[in-house]
């Protein structure tokens, strides 16, 4: 009998058939891990925006006790008077971007105009105020809708005194 130490060429097909079926399957959990990552990456951005704008405008009026929402369109406004005066002014200013301006005492190195920008492709809906007399609560939103459709909302809440 002879000695076979080579392979022979139907071997090798199949290996490499094998090896590229395993392959392709490994690709396609790479392309849709990426993806995947991308869209949390981007969920990530909204939802840290959204975040910074909320924590901005709470921030300001924290402490304050007396406070008073006004609606004019896709705006509105904030007005404080205990235990300091604060005014704020919330804009809608495209799609893209919503406006926050101070108009009260000026803490020291404070801007006095705040702009929140989100990625292209995105649409900030119209103003939206919910009332729920029971709970005394009132919440100003803005519905942010990406390019891929994926909704955020964006919502200042004040319980009524």
């Amino acid at each position: 009998m002879k000695n076979k130490k080579g392979i022979t060429i139907v071997e090798m097909l199949v290996s490499l058939a094998l090896i590229s079926i395993v392959l392709g399957f490994l690709l396609q959990l790479l392309l849709q891990l990426r993806d995947l990552d991308d869209k949390s990456l981007s969920k990530l951005e909204y939802e840290e925006k959204i975040a910074v704008a909320v924590n901005y405008i709470q921030d300001r009026i924290k402490d304050e006790k007396d406070c008073q929402f006004n609606n004019y369109g896709n705006n509105f406004t904030i007005t404080c008077s205990e235990p300091y005066p604060v005014e704020l002014k919330v804009e809608k200013i495209d799609d893209r971007s919503i406006q926050v301006t101070n108009n009260s005492t000026a803490i020291a190195g404070e801007n006095k105009v705040e702009t929140f920008t989100f990625p292209e492709g995105c649409t900030i809906s119209n103003l939206d105020i919910t009332n729920n007399a029971t709970a005394k609560l009132t919440v100003y939103s803005y519905n942010i809708l990406d390019d891929k459709n994926n909704n955020y909302l964006l919502e200042i809440s004040y319980v009524n005194k």
